[in-house]
């Protein structure tokens, strides 16, 4: 019996000390587990100059400039032109959000099958349907849109915007969601004509100047492309304003409301607008 006892006594302590060594460790572990699941967890947030950008009431006004091209496969009408677009970015629930408020882009010509250039631009504003502004004639034996002359169109912006952690290449990256239906609608939706996309989406129109039509009597024809959806840029962070500021590059196609395919590269430099301040997005 005392063999047994201290047999059952010598167990019992190896147990309490084992208990003592794996209990710190288990708790360990599940800590590191908590704080590398929160990390994976956590969206990109704003700073601007280091800090850590408010709410909605604290929006920063941003300013981004850079380039656009809209090329399609044929070598026709391409767009090689200079953007602009301004808008504002805060931090909500967790995450860096934002909404693009204009956009412009000149030096946006574009080519006949003559090779006869036609400056044009781009505008955010939303292209008119056909009506008092324009009207039909026969060209070749086609109807076509003759349009009158420039018209006042309402606005397509504000463009949604919202900072997501993303992966390009297979290298983790910091990625800028643009155009985001406020009522939860795929703005990419095949569904969807220009005219339907809901607020919150992209939307644009390419307009170049007119050419002359070769009917009686002469009238003018304004070449218009829309463009609507969604787009989605690699985030990069920079090092100070003037020198390497941040900056977004999206590359990739467009759904459009003409047959023709086109594809997008735009590179763009952000700034603060008040006092040029760095803005970086950390998550």
């Amino acid at each position: 019996m005392g063999t047994c006892g201290a047999l059952q006594g010598s167990r019992e302590r190896i147990l309490r000390g084992l208990t003592l060594i794996l209990a710190p460790l288990a708790a360990l572990t599940l800590a590191l587990l908590g704080a590398a699941a929160a990390q994976a967890s956590e969206q990109p947030e704003y700073y601007a100059n280091g800090v850590l950008v408010g709410g909605p009431g604290q929006a920063i006004p941003v300013l981004y400039s850079g380039t656009i091209e809209l090329e399609t496969s044929i070598g026709l009408k391409n767009c090689n032109g200079k953007l602009l677009m301004y808008g504002t970015v805060w931090n909500e629930n967790g995450h860096g959000v934002g909404q693009i408020e204009n956009l412009s882009a000149s030096e946006c010509g574009w080519s006949t099958a003559t090779q006869q250039e036609h400056p044009g631009y781009i505008t955010s504003e939303i292209s008119p349907v056909k009506g008092a502004d324009e009207r039909v004639a026969v060209v070749n034996g086609i109807e076509e849109p003759v349009y009158v002359g420039p018209v006042t169109r309402e606005s397509a912006a504000p463009w949604r915007t919202e900072l997501v952690n993303g992966e390009e290449e297979g290298e983790k990256v910091i990625l800028d969601r643009i155009g985001l239906a406020a009522n939860g609608t795929n703005c990419n939706s095949e569904s969807l004509t220009f005219h339907e996309v809901p607020n919150g989406c992209i939307r644009f129109t390419w307009v170049a100047e007119p050419e002359l039509i070769n009917h009686a009597p002469p009238a003018t024809r304004y070449f218009e492309e829309s463009f609507w959806g969604s787009s989605t840029a690699v985030f990069y962070n920079g090092v100070k304003n003037g020198l390497s500021p941040s900056g977004l590059e999206v590359q990739g196609e467009l759904p459009h409301s003409g047959t023709i395919g086109y594809t997008v590269v735009v590179g763009l430099n952000m700034v603060g607008a008040t006092g040029t301040e760095l803005i970086v997005a950390k998550g």
